[in-house]
């Protein structure tokens, strides 16, 4: 398969499943906007990237709990590579263990602005990134949006509790809503629920 001349968006492209998503897409020549949060790994990884001459990788340092953010990172997706053919929503993971949160801590005593983070990293930023990238869809009349879910979002979690809300609210709502409305524009979208 190639993929020569489309434009990929990825989130948490610096580590993990975006960052393999991002290796792939651009060895089988297209081109990607990797977006993350650590500033150093993502330079790094882009470097790698384009050191072996396929597709064409670039970094964009991003919060996807900035929405202003999130929609800087699209215009430079099209000012740079024209297009946004493929949205990958890789960056999230449970809260309690991304801000090392104490074991010991049961729910009701794990402070709230951690389940914060956890829902605006895991819900709001996929919903941010499709809600900017469909303005450039719909213009371009076709585009595919993927969502990553999590098995959570069915069975739940006793103590991450916003990290299976978030993954069912991406599997259950956002998605399927997506899909229902990208459909006359040629929008495809989908949810990988590992």
């Amino acid at each position: 398969m190639e993929f020569n001349g489309k434009t990929a968006i990825v989130t948490g492209a610096a580590s993990g499943m975006g960052l393999i998503f991002s290796e792939n897409f651009a060895k089988l020549g297209g081109n990607v906007l990797m977006c993350d949060v650590n500033s150093n790994t993502l330079k790094t990884e882009v470097a790698k990237i384009n050191s072996l001459g396929n597709g064409i990788a670039a970094g964009f340092l991003c919060d996807v709990r900035d929405y202003s953010a999130v929609c800087a990172a699209r215009d430079m997706a099209v000012e740079k590579f024209g297009s946004i053919d493929i949205l990958t929503n890789f960056a999230g993971g449970t809260a309690v263990r991304m801000l090392n949160v104490d074991g010991k801590l049961e729910f009701p005593d794990i402070p709230i602005d951690v389940y914060d983070w956890g829902i605006d990293v895991n819900l709001k930023g996929q919903f941010y990134f499709a809600h900017a990238c469909m303005k450039q869809m719909r213009e371009q009349k076709s585009g595919l949006i993927i969502n990553i879910g999590s098995i959570t979002g069915k069975e739940g979690d006793g103590r991450g509790m916003d990290y299976p809300t978030a993954k069912s609210g991406v599997m259950f709502g956002l998605t399927k809503s997506l899909a229902q409305y990208g459909a006359k524009y040629n929008v495809r979208c989908v949810c990988v629920s590992p």
